[in-house]
């Protein structure tokens, strides 16, 4: 038996068929970090997790995490849920983000009955398991502040 997940958002997009541009959701909290969902409506639908707070941490910041992405049509029934479910990933600063860049063809999720008046539904599922907010600092750490370049230290 794999992991259990706790659902951490639910996004609703209203006329989902015309979005062409990025959105992102609410910041939402689970396992004691911000969170983000990024999707992207190309020909393909992509869906990113992302925490808010990677351009603020110290280098050597790490979340270890499960999560899986549901989609559902207006009543609920599930058109998808991203491959991979139980699989823990490694967010840090060389990889801040995680998800799928073409879950599905949005012609696919045009067909008819997958869109049940041009509203999407997106649930987020995730357990935290690791939380380090930052490495050991060292006096040679150098941090930007305002396009400044200043020791960690001072």
């Amino acid at each position: 038996m794999g992991t259990e997940l706790d659902k951490a958002l639910s996004l609703e997009i209203d006329n989902f068929s015309e979005r062409t541009n990025v959105m992102k959701s609410v910041i939402f909290s689970s396992g004691g970090c911000n969170w983000f969902l990024c999707v992207c409506a190309g020909d393909h639908l992509s869906m990113y997790l992302q925490d808010v707070n990677t351009h603020r941490l110290r280098s050597g910041w790490k979340r270890r995490v499960s999560f899986c992405f549901v989609l559902l049509n207006q009543s609920g029934k599930e058109l998808f849920r991203s491959p991979d479910e139980g699989r823990r990933r490694l967010f840090c600063a060389e990889t801040p983000s995680w998800g799928f860049g073409r879950t599905l063809p949005l012609t696919k999720l045009q067909e008819k009955g997958f869109l049940e008046k041009n509203k999407l539904t997106i649930e987020v599922y995730m357990k935290v398991f690791e939380v380090v907010h930052q490495g050991k600092s060292t006096e040679n750490d150098v941090l930007d502040y305002n396009g400044f370049n200043i020791i960690a230290s001072q």
